[in-house]
């Protein structure tokens, strides 16, 4: 139970330039202007054409159940500009998976970056996980270099399902474990 009330405890953080905190319906039209976009959403949730789905995302992915799930703000214009939230949570073997993304005018700034670190350094100090992993589509490089200078280590690549198109595709599987974590 010590995970769930210290991801309660966390359910708000900031970096230097990002206010981390839970979603809020009023985030509807910033984050449709995310998610709508095929360029920002090519490896996660294709399927999402219209605000209606836009809103049905926010709702039953984002705020149902909101622990682990963070809305990335800037500070400065006070915009959504992302989400990073943690999926498939193994509380008894205390192993979690980073999920994310970010609106296309904020890439290339490091700002992920610093999300991911922050959110690595979090897990390990704070949550008491001892494993991160991320999973990226073999294609998606931006992805894969992201998440290796952030100390995650490429652990495989293997062929699944995708879980939005049920095609096969190929898979890397990257790993980040306490006992390999340096903090920056």
């Amino acid at each position: 139970m010590l995970f769930w009330e210290k991801l309660a405890e966390f359910s708000v953080f900031e970096t230097d330039r990002l206010l981390l905190r839970p979603f809020q319906f009023q985030d509807l039209e910033q984050f449709s202007e995310i998610v709508l976009d095929q360029q920002v959403m090519a490896f996660i949730h294709p399927g999402i054409k219209d605000r209606e789905g836009a809103k049905t995302l926010l709702v039953s992915q984002f705020m149902m159940n909101p622990l682990g799930k963070w809305a990335i703000v800037d500070k400065v214009t006070e915009k959504l500009i992302g989400a990073i939230r943690f999926e498939n949570t193994e509380n008894r073997h205390r192993k979690a998976e980073i999920g994310y993304f970010l609106h296309k005018d904020y890439w290339r700034q490091g700002i992920m970056t610093e999300c991911v670190k922050t959110l690595a350094f979090l897990a390990f100090q704070e949550f008491g996980l001892r494993t991160l992993k991320v999973l990226v589509h073999e294609e998606n490089i931006a992805s894969r270099k992201l998440a290796e200078s952030c100390q995650f280590k490429l652990k495989e690549i293997f062929k699944g399902s995708d879980r939005y198109s049920h095609k096969v595709r190929r898979y890397c599987h990257l790993e980040l474990n306490i006992e390999d974590y340096r903090y920056e």
